[in-house]
């Protein structure tokens, strides 16, 4: 599940962050959203910041970021936590966008582990 074209959909590696460790030890699981500088998600409406906000999403903001994110051709990108890239943007607009269209997810009810007699 994606939105949008190449580099949506993409694996696209695995860069090095600013503290030397690799992108995936400094995410751990969940939605991400990346950027070299907070420009554009810091002009992110509230209820937009909400929809990443309510599925745990990490906000990672690093200059080391800068060359991977111009490989990519975007400032901005929001990964699955599978670690391929659901969605870029450009600008606050287009992160609210893919705000609407992330997956919602719902608490699951608890269910007994008990085995009936």
């Amino acid at each position: 599940v994606h939105a949008g074209d190449l580099p949506a959909g993409s694996f696209p590696g695995q860069p090095c962050l600013a503290d030397g460790r690799l992108l995936d030890t400094a995410l751990g699981a969940g939605f991400a959203v990346l950027a070299a500088d907070d420009s554009v998600s810091a002009a992110l409406p509230a209820a937009d910041r909400l929809k990443f906000d309510q599925l745990g999403t990490r906000w990672l903001v690093d200059p080391a970021l800068t060359a991977w994110l111009g490989a990519l051709g975007t400032p901005l990108v929001v990964m699955r936590p599978d670690r391929y890239v659901f969605g870029v943007a450009t600008g606050p607009d287009q992160l609210a966008n893919l705000a609407g269209r992330l997956p919602t997810c719902q608490e699951r009810p608890q269910t007994s582990m008990e085995q009936t007699p």
